[in-house]
């Protein structure tokens, strides 16, 4: 027996509605905003600008929001919200390092036992799939 889901335009329309409104997503477009606008101050800061490198940035921004927004509809249509919930927390907690970072390297003094955790956190994401001989 084969099981189709049809999906109608109000259908979608609705649940992406309820997903612009959702806590998770709120929070991961935020961290998204501050993180693009550390990054810039970072640059600035470091006379690091280039074009190339922040339309990258950029582009990694949207598409990580737009496969968030896909991930949590899913989750929503599929009655697997957990699924949407875990992608968008991976990236929550991914950015929240990320502003660290920027903030660290603009001046913000962050105590030791929290710098060597995020530059312990950043080498490993960095390092992901690399393995030691």
């Amino acid at each position: 027996m084969e099981y189709i889901m049809y999906l109608e335009l109000p259908i979608l329309l609705g649940t992406f509605r309820e997903i612009m409104g959702l806590n998770i997503f709120i929070l991961l477009y935020t961290l998204v905003t501050i993180d693009f606008i550390t990054g810039t101050f970072k640059a600035i800061y470091l006379k690091e600008m280039d074009s190339e490198v922040g339309s990258k940035g950029l582009m990694k921004h949207i598409t990580i929001i737009t496969l968030t927004i896909l991930m949590l509809m899913v989750g929503e249509l599929g009655n697997i919200r957990i699924v949407g919930y875990v992608f968008t927390s991976f990236y929550i907690f991914e950015y929240a390092v990320s502003i660290m970072e920027n903030t660290h390297k603009l001046g913000v003094p962050y105590p030791k036992f929290i710098k060597d955790r995020i530059i312990q956190m950043h080498d490993k994401f960095n390092n992901w799939g690399e393995y030691d001989e």
